[in-house]
Protein backbone atom coordinates (compact mmCIF):
# COMPACT_ATOMS: atom_id res chain seq x y z
CA UNK A 1 0.00 0.00 0.00
CA UNK A 2 2.53 2.25 0.96
CA UNK A 3 4.39 1.77 -1.94
CA UNK A 4 1.74 2.26 -4.57
CA UNK A 5 1.68 5.79 -2.86
CA UNK A 6 4.85 6.79 -3.26
CA UNK A 7 4.67 5.69 -6.90
CA UNK A 8 1.29 7.64 -7.40
CA UNK A 9 3.06 10.53 -5.32
CA UNK A 10 5.75 10.72 -7.58
CA UNK A 11 3.99 10.07 -11.17
CA UNK A 12 2.24 13.29 -9.69
CA UNK A 13 5.38 14.92 -9.15
CA UNK A 14 6.45 14.39 -12.51
CA UNK A 15 2.86 15.77 -14.29
CA UNK A 16 3.62 18.75 -12.05
CA UNK A 17 6.79 19.53 -13.16
CA UNK A 18 6.23 19.01 -16.31
CA UNK A 19 2.63 21.48 -16.80
CA UNK A 20 4.97 23.97 -14.84
CA UNK A 21 7.56 24.46 -17.61
CA UNK A 22 5.41 24.03 -20.12
CA UNK A 23 3.44 26.77 -18.31
CA UNK A 24 2.19 29.95 -20.99
CA UNK A 25 -0.25 30.33 -24.08
CA UNK A 26 2.84 28.22 -26.18
CA UNK A 27 4.48 25.19 -25.04
CA UNK A 28 7.73 25.32 -24.80
CA UNK A 29 8.78 21.33 -25.20
CA UNK A 30 7.54 18.35 -26.38
CA UNK A 31 6.48 15.39 -24.33
CA UNK A 32 9.96 14.37 -24.83
CA UNK A 33 11.42 17.37 -22.69
CA UNK A 34 12.94 19.08 -25.79
CA UNK A 35 12.33 22.74 -26.68
CA UNK A 36 10.21 23.35 -29.24
CA UNK A 37 11.03 25.73 -32.54
CA UNK A 38 8.70 27.71 -33.90
CA UNK A 39 8.47 28.49 -37.48
CA UNK A 40 9.30 32.74 -37.44
CA UNK A 41 12.03 35.54 -38.92
CA UNK A 42 12.54 38.20 -36.17
CA UNK A 43 14.81 41.20 -37.57
CA UNK A 44 17.90 41.10 -34.88
CA UNK A 45 18.46 44.66 -33.46
CA UNK A 46 17.94 44.31 -29.68
CA UNK A 47 14.00 44.25 -29.48
CA UNK A 48 11.64 41.57 -29.34
CA UNK A 49 9.49 41.78 -32.34
CA UNK A 50 6.16 40.63 -32.52
CA UNK A 51 6.94 37.47 -34.16
CA UNK A 52 8.62 36.30 -30.79
CA UNK A 53 5.23 36.06 -29.28
CA UNK A 54 4.92 32.90 -31.60
CA UNK A 55 8.16 31.12 -29.20
CA UNK A 56 7.31 29.48 -26.07
CA UNK A 57 9.20 30.55 -23.33
CA UNK A 58 11.60 28.81 -21.84
CA UNK A 59 12.54 29.64 -18.04
CA UNK A 60 15.66 27.98 -17.42
CA UNK A 61 16.28 26.31 -14.10
CA UNK A 62 19.40 24.84 -13.74
CA UNK A 63 21.94 27.35 -12.00
CA UNK A 64 25.58 25.97 -10.97
CA UNK A 65 25.48 28.17 -7.84
CA UNK A 66 23.04 29.39 -5.07
CA UNK A 67 24.99 32.51 -5.16
CA UNK A 68 23.38 33.52 -8.85
CA UNK A 69 21.55 37.26 -8.81
CA UNK A 70 20.26 36.71 -12.62
CA UNK A 71 17.62 34.85 -13.53
CA UNK A 72 15.93 34.62 -17.39
CA UNK A 73 14.00 33.83 -20.12
CA UNK A 74 14.68 32.29 -23.76
CA UNK A 75 12.68 32.12 -27.01
CA UNK A 76 13.60 29.88 -30.17
CA UNK A 77 12.62 30.25 -33.61
CA UNK A 78 13.61 29.04 -36.72
CA UNK A 79 13.56 29.47 -40.69
CA UNK A 80 15.40 28.07 -43.47
CA UNK A 81 18.59 30.47 -43.39
CA UNK A 82 19.08 30.14 -39.50
CA UNK A 83 18.05 29.37 -35.90
CA UNK A 84 16.93 32.51 -33.88
CA UNK A 85 17.22 32.90 -29.95
CA UNK A 86 16.22 35.33 -27.46
CA UNK A 87 17.55 36.15 -23.95
CA UNK A 88 15.59 38.51 -21.32
CA UNK A 89 18.07 38.26 -18.59
CA UNK A 90 16.89 40.31 -15.35
CA UNK A 91 20.24 41.27 -13.65
CA UNK A 92 21.09 44.32 -12.02
CA UNK A 93 24.84 44.14 -11.69
CA UNK A 94 26.17 43.66 -14.72
CA UNK A 95 30.09 43.79 -15.26
CA UNK A 96 32.49 42.81 -18.62
CA UNK A 97 35.80 44.03 -17.17
CA UNK A 98 37.03 40.36 -16.50
CA UNK A 99 39.65 39.40 -19.16
CA UNK A 100 37.77 35.82 -19.91
CA UNK A 101 35.14 36.06 -21.77
CA UNK A 102 32.81 33.52 -19.72
CA UNK A 103 32.96 35.64 -16.74
CA UNK A 104 31.64 38.40 -17.65
CA UNK A 105 27.59 38.85 -18.09
CA UNK A 106 26.97 37.31 -20.88
CA UNK A 107 24.91 34.69 -23.00
CA UNK A 108 26.00 30.99 -24.64
CA UNK A 109 24.38 29.37 -27.72
CA UNK A 110 25.33 25.65 -28.18
CA UNK A 111 24.62 23.56 -31.03
CA UNK A 112 25.48 20.17 -32.19
CA UNK A 113 24.42 20.04 -35.48
CA UNK A 114 24.32 16.39 -36.10
CA UNK A 115 22.90 15.70 -32.39
CA UNK A 116 25.56 13.30 -32.88
CA UNK A 117 26.09 13.70 -29.39
CA UNK A 118 29.86 12.98 -29.32
CA UNK A 119 31.61 13.64 -26.30
CA UNK A 120 34.39 16.03 -27.50
CA UNK A 121 33.57 19.32 -30.31
CA UNK A 122 33.14 18.08 -34.25
CA UNK A 123 32.71 19.62 -36.90
CA UNK A 124 29.41 19.86 -36.67
CA UNK A 125 29.43 21.63 -33.10
CA UNK A 126 29.39 25.25 -32.36
CA UNK A 127 29.74 27.87 -29.42
CA UNK A 128 29.05 31.29 -29.37
CA UNK A 129 29.08 33.85 -26.97
CA UNK A 130 28.10 37.64 -26.89
CA UNK A 131 28.13 39.63 -23.43
CA UNK A 132 25.56 42.53 -22.59
CA UNK A 133 27.34 44.81 -24.53
CA UNK A 134 27.18 43.12 -27.87
CA UNK A 135 30.79 41.45 -27.60
CA UNK A 136 30.83 38.36 -29.50
CA UNK A 137 33.49 35.39 -28.82
CA UNK A 138 33.30 32.20 -30.33
CA UNK A 139 34.78 28.80 -28.97
CA UNK A 140 33.87 26.49 -31.76
CA UNK A 141 32.47 27.36 -35.11
CA UNK A 142 32.77 29.75 -38.01
CA UNK A 143 32.49 33.38 -36.38
CA UNK A 144 30.77 34.87 -39.39
CA UNK A 145 27.67 32.07 -39.12
CA UNK A 146 26.89 34.23 -35.59
CA UNK A 147 25.37 37.86 -35.08
CA UNK A 148 23.69 39.31 -32.43
CA UNK A 149 21.95 42.57 -31.14
CA UNK A 150 21.83 43.61 -27.50
CA UNK A 151 19.85 46.47 -25.34
CA UNK A 152 19.52 46.89 -21.43
CA UNK A 153 16.45 46.89 -19.65
CA UNK A 154 15.79 49.46 -17.54
CA UNK A 155 12.51 50.11 -14.59
CA UNK A 156 10.66 52.84 -14.88
CA UNK A 157 12.87 54.70 -13.30
CA UNK A 158 15.69 54.51 -15.59
CA UNK A 159 18.05 52.20 -13.34
CA UNK A 160 19.01 48.72 -15.53
CA UNK A 161 17.44 45.77 -14.46
CA UNK A 162 19.15 43.31 -16.69
CA UNK A 163 19.64 42.78 -20.63
CA UNK A 164 18.08 41.70 -23.58
CA UNK A 165 19.84 39.67 -26.83
CA UNK A 166 19.04 38.27 -29.98
CA UNK A 167 21.00 36.02 -31.69
CA UNK A 168 20.67 34.54 -35.49
CA UNK A 169 23.12 31.30 -36.03
CA UNK A 170 23.07 29.97 -39.41
CA UNK A 171 22.89 26.61 -40.32
CA UNK A 172 25.24 24.80 -42.50
CA UNK A 173 22.46 22.86 -44.31
CA UNK A 174 18.73 23.81 -44.78
CA UNK A 175 16.65 21.74 -42.18
CA UNK A 176 13.47 20.43 -42.83
CA UNK A 177 10.60 20.86 -40.66
CA UNK A 178 10.72 17.45 -37.27
CA UNK A 179 14.34 17.80 -37.77
CA UNK A 180 15.83 17.08 -34.10
CA UNK A 181 19.01 19.41 -33.23
CA UNK A 182 21.86 19.18 -29.70
CA UNK A 183 20.77 22.39 -28.26
CA UNK A 184 21.99 24.69 -24.71
CA UNK A 185 21.25 27.93 -24.16
CA UNK A 186 23.19 29.73 -21.18
CA UNK A 187 23.46 32.80 -18.26
CA UNK A 188 26.96 33.75 -17.55
CA UNK A 189 25.82 35.96 -14.12
CA UNK A 190 29.27 37.68 -12.87
CA UNK A 191 28.92 40.18 -10.04
CA UNK A 192 30.34 43.81 -9.12
CA UNK A 193 34.77 42.33 -9.04
CA UNK A 194 33.79 40.66 -12.65
CA UNK A 195 34.04 37.10 -10.76
CA UNK A 196 31.68 35.07 -12.34
CA UNK A 197 28.63 33.87 -9.65
CA UNK A 198 27.95 30.59 -11.98
CA UNK A 199 25.88 29.96 -15.12
CA UNK A 200 22.34 28.86 -15.73
CA UNK A 201 21.21 26.24 -18.43
CA UNK A 202 18.48 24.56 -19.37
CA UNK A 203 19.37 20.72 -19.66
CA UNK A 204 23.44 21.35 -18.87
CA UNK A 205 23.46 19.19 -15.82
CA UNK A 206 27.34 19.51 -14.69
CA UNK A 207 28.57 22.23 -16.66
CA UNK A 208 30.21 20.38 -19.40
CA UNK A 209 28.83 21.66 -22.21
CA UNK A 210 31.40 23.98 -23.53
CA UNK A 211 33.80 20.76 -23.86
CA UNK A 212 31.20 17.73 -24.15
CA UNK A 213 28.22 18.29 -26.61
CA UNK A 214 26.58 15.36 -25.23
CA UNK A 215 26.21 17.34 -22.12
CA UNK A 216 23.54 19.55 -24.44
CA UNK A 217 19.50 18.72 -24.32
CA UNK A 218 17.67 18.68 -27.87
CA UNK A 219 15.47 21.54 -29.93
CA UNK A 220 12.62 20.18 -32.68
CA UNK A 221 12.03 22.50 -35.37
CA UNK A 222 8.13 22.66 -35.87
CA UNK A 223 6.39 24.49 -38.38
CA UNK A 224 2.70 23.23 -37.73
CA UNK A 225 1.13 25.62 -40.58
CA UNK A 226 3.51 24.94 -43.50
CA UNK A 227 6.30 23.18 -44.92
CA UNK A 228 9.48 25.03 -45.29
CA UNK A 229 8.30 28.01 -47.54
CA UNK A 230 11.50 27.97 -49.54
CA UNK A 231 13.31 26.03 -51.28
CA UNK A 232 16.60 28.50 -52.14
CA UNK A 233 18.74 28.33 -48.90
CA UNK A 234 20.96 31.46 -48.33
CA UNK A 235 22.67 31.35 -45.03
CA UNK A 236 25.87 30.10 -46.15
CA UNK A 237 26.42 32.81 -49.04
CA UNK A 238 24.73 35.61 -46.45
CA UNK A 239 27.72 34.20 -44.18
CA UNK A 240 30.70 33.98 -46.85
CA UNK A 241 29.82 37.75 -47.91
CA UNK A 242 30.06 38.50 -44.38
CA UNK A 243 33.45 36.88 -43.89
CA UNK A 244 34.88 38.12 -47.02
CA UNK A 245 33.66 41.82 -46.32
CA UNK A 246 36.05 41.11 -43.11
CA UNK A 247 39.42 40.20 -44.53
CA UNK A 248 42.28 42.78 -44.62
CA UNK A 249 42.60 43.17 -48.41
CA UNK A 250 46.23 45.06 -47.23
CA UNK A 251 47.26 41.74 -45.73
CA UNK A 252 47.29 40.18 -49.13
CA UNK A 253 49.76 40.72 -51.97
CA UNK A 254 46.67 39.38 -54.49
CA UNK A 255 43.51 40.46 -52.81
CA UNK A 256 42.29 42.06 -56.15
CA UNK A 257 40.85 38.19 -56.59
CA UNK A 258 38.23 38.87 -54.42
CA UNK A 259 36.28 42.10 -55.77
CA UNK A 260 35.21 40.55 -58.79
CA UNK A 261 33.12 37.34 -56.97
CA UNK A 262 32.11 39.34 -54.10
CA UNK A 263 30.34 41.90 -56.19
CA UNK A 264 28.21 38.70 -58.32
CA UNK A 265 28.05 36.88 -54.66
CA UNK A 266 26.45 40.51 -53.47
CA UNK A 267 24.16 40.36 -56.18
CA UNK A 268 22.85 37.21 -56.25
CA UNK A 269 21.74 37.26 -52.65
CA UNK A 270 19.52 40.17 -54.09
CA UNK A 271 18.41 38.75 -56.77
CA UNK A 272 14.66 37.08 -55.56
CA UNK A 273 14.90 34.88 -58.63
CA UNK A 274 18.37 33.43 -58.14
CA UNK A 275 18.17 29.31 -58.31
CA UNK A 276 19.79 27.71 -55.50
CA UNK A 277 22.20 26.47 -58.32
CA UNK A 278 23.59 30.11 -58.65
CA UNK A 279 23.68 30.89 -54.93
CA UNK A 280 25.48 27.70 -54.41
CA UNK A 281 27.88 28.56 -57.38
CA UNK A 282 28.50 32.16 -56.06
CA UNK A 283 29.59 30.78 -52.47
CA UNK A 284 31.49 28.14 -54.09
CA UNK A 285 32.83 30.89 -56.16
CA UNK A 286 33.88 33.19 -52.49
CA UNK A 287 35.07 29.84 -51.36
CA UNK A 288 37.65 29.23 -53.86
CA UNK A 289 39.42 32.75 -54.06
CA UNK A 290 39.60 33.24 -50.12
CA UNK A 291 41.54 29.59 -50.34
CA UNK A 292 44.24 31.44 -53.42
CA UNK A 293 44.43 34.38 -51.14
CA UNK A 294 48.25 34.85 -50.38
CA UNK A 295 50.37 36.49 -48.11
CA UNK A 296 53.24 36.73 -49.76
CA UNK A 297 55.08 34.90 -47.10
CA UNK A 298 55.87 31.82 -48.79
CA UNK A 299 54.33 29.46 -46.02
CA UNK A 300 52.27 26.30 -46.90
CA UNK A 301 48.71 26.85 -46.27
CA UNK A 302 47.70 24.91 -42.94
CA UNK A 303 45.30 22.42 -45.48
CA UNK A 304 48.69 21.48 -47.46
CA UNK A 305 50.70 20.64 -44.38
CA UNK A 306 52.48 17.25 -44.62
CA UNK A 307 51.82 15.38 -40.74
CA UNK A 308 54.87 15.14 -39.00
CA UNK A 309 54.96 13.31 -35.59
CA UNK A 310 58.73 14.29 -35.02
CA UNK A 311 59.66 17.11 -33.23
CA UNK A 312 60.84 19.67 -35.54
CA UNK A 313 64.70 21.00 -35.38
CA UNK A 314 64.31 24.43 -34.04
CA UNK A 315 67.87 25.00 -36.20
CA UNK A 316 66.67 24.09 -39.40
CA UNK A 317 64.68 26.73 -41.83
CA UNK A 318 61.06 26.25 -43.06
CA UNK A 319 62.75 25.50 -46.21
CA UNK A 320 64.90 22.50 -44.79
CA UNK A 321 68.39 24.66 -44.51
CA UNK A 322 70.41 24.45 -41.54
CA UNK A 323 71.52 27.03 -39.27
CA UNK A 324 75.16 27.80 -39.51
CA UNK A 325 75.83 30.82 -37.78
CA UNK A 326 74.79 33.07 -35.17
CA UNK A 327 73.03 35.27 -37.83
CA UNK A 328 71.51 32.14 -39.17
CA UNK A 329 69.40 31.87 -35.80
CA UNK A 330 68.34 35.73 -35.61
CA UNK A 331 67.20 34.82 -38.68
CA UNK A 332 65.33 31.52 -37.82
CA UNK A 333 63.99 33.54 -34.64
CA UNK A 334 62.47 35.59 -36.55
CA UNK A 335 61.18 32.91 -38.81
CA UNK A 336 59.58 31.29 -35.78
CA UNK A 337 57.84 34.18 -34.85
CA UNK A 338 56.41 34.76 -37.95
CA UNK A 339 55.52 31.00 -38.13
CA UNK A 340 53.49 31.16 -34.90
CA UNK A 341 51.73 33.70 -36.04
CA UNK A 342 50.74 32.36 -39.21
CA UNK A 343 49.23 29.42 -38.03
CA UNK A 344 48.20 30.14 -34.62
CA UNK A 345 46.52 33.31 -35.56
CA UNK A 346 46.45 33.59 -38.77
CA UNK A 347 46.76 36.79 -41.08
CA UNK A 348 46.59 39.86 -39.07
CA UNK A 349 43.34 41.68 -39.64
CA UNK A 350 43.15 45.36 -40.31
CA UNK A 351 43.78 47.41 -37.64
CA UNK A 352 43.53 51.34 -39.36
CA UNK A 353 40.14 51.99 -37.29
CA UNK A 354 41.44 50.85 -34.06
CA UNK A 355 42.71 52.93 -30.67
CA UNK A 356 44.04 51.47 -28.00
CA UNK A 357 44.47 53.22 -24.97
CA UNK A 358 45.58 52.34 -21.25
CA UNK A 359 45.05 53.14 -17.68
CA UNK A 360 47.59 52.05 -14.99
CA UNK A 361 46.82 52.12 -10.86
CA UNK A 362 49.17 50.16 -8.72
CA UNK A 363 50.41 46.74 -10.28
CA UNK A 364 47.26 46.82 -12.57
CA UNK A 365 47.00 48.26 -16.52
CA UNK A 366 43.48 48.35 -17.79
CA UNK A 367 43.71 47.71 -21.63
CA UNK A 368 41.04 49.78 -23.97
CA UNK A 369 40.67 48.56 -27.20
CA UNK A 370 38.46 50.28 -29.63
CA UNK A 371 36.93 49.98 -33.22
CA UNK A 372 34.03 51.26 -35.17
CA UNK A 373 31.15 51.59 -32.47
CA UNK A 374 32.59 48.58 -30.52
CA UNK A 375 34.60 48.15 -27.48
CA UNK A 376 36.88 45.84 -25.53
CA UNK A 377 38.29 46.10 -22.02
CA UNK A 378 40.46 43.98 -20.13
CA UNK A 379 43.27 44.29 -16.98
CA UNK A 380 47.39 42.80 -17.08
CA UNK A 381 48.99 42.27 -13.91
CA UNK A 382 52.50 43.50 -13.49
CA UNK A 383 54.84 43.57 -10.88
CA UNK A 384 57.84 46.08 -11.15
CA UNK A 385 60.56 44.85 -9.25
CA UNK A 386 62.31 46.79 -6.33
CA UNK A 387 65.56 48.68 -8.12
CA UNK A 388 67.23 48.80 -4.69
CA UNK A 389 66.93 45.01 -4.66
CA UNK A 390 67.80 44.58 -8.14
CA UNK A 391 71.46 43.51 -8.43
CA UNK A 392 73.23 45.78 -11.24
CA UNK A 393 75.71 44.16 -13.14
CA UNK A 394 79.37 45.45 -12.37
Amino acid sequence: MKKSIVVSLFCIALVLTFCLKNTGAVKPFDDHNRVIARYGTPIIDGTIDEVWETAGKILPELKSSADILASGEFRVLWDESALYSLFIVTDPVLNDTNINTYEQDSVEVFLDEENDKAISYQNDDVHYRVNFKNVQSTDAGAPHRFSSATSLLKDDDGNIIGYIVETSLLWSKMPESGTIIGFELQINDADATGRRLGTINIFDQDGTAWSNPSSMGEIILIDENKQVASARYTGMLYSWIKYVESINPNAYINSKIIIEPLKNAKAVLQNPTATQNEIDAAEAELREVVANLTDGSGFLKVQDLVENKELTDAFTFFNGEPVNSTADWHKRAEEIRRLYQYYMYGVMPDSSNETISYTISGNEMQIAVKKDNQSVSFPVMFQVPDADKVAMPE
